[in-house]
């Protein structure tokens, strides 16, 4: 049986935390970029540099409003899969943030049913250390939030997703 999670929405405050210091960084490297000196022996290249840095942090930025506005209006589960320890911010339906080893974890049939998900050795020592089988883990770093929702996106070399 799953629930519906009822109290105010936590996700919000997430993804407004998440932009507050990608907003820091945007300013930081606008510091940057004026601050390059004429005189600078690789202005060019450095100035390409943090321009292009400054597009992956605007496009991160962007992201991120989306993901807000998604999470205002989101209707997420609450699955009977979630331990009742986890924070109601860190679950999305069978899916859950664990915020001591960094990784997410899940119930999604599709996962479970890859066939060399259960032998990383990641996956193994987590398994040992929850006394069984207690769901597909996810290191943070592969995360993508899509629509407010965590997601497994693969980009390609130029960095669209596929």
């Amino acid at each position: 049986m799953s629930n519906t999670l009822t109290q105010n929405n936590p996700y919000v405050t997430r993804f407004e935390n998440m932009l507050k210091p990608l907003q820091s960084k945007l300013s930081k490297l606008e510091t940057k970029l004026d601050s390059i000196d004429d005189d600078h022996p690789h202005k060019q290249q450095s100035r390409l540099n943090v321009l292009e840095e400054i597009s992956k942090t605007k496009q991160e930025i962007e992201n991120t409003k989306k993901n807000l506005e998604c999470s205002k209006t989101m209707n997420v589960i609450r699955s009977d899969k979630v331990t009742s320890n986890v924070k109601d911010h860190n679950v999305w339906n069978d899916c859950w943030y664990d915020e001591e080893r960094k990784l997410f974890v899940t119930h999604s049939k599709q996962l479970e049913q890859v066939p060399n998900a259960r032998t990383r050795d990641i996956q193994i020592q987590y398994d040992k250390e929850m006394k069984g089988k207690t769901g597909i883990i996810l290191e943070e770093e592969r995360i993508k939030f899509r629509f407010g929702y965590p997601s497994i996106l693969r980009e390609d070399q130029d960095n669209n997703p596929v």
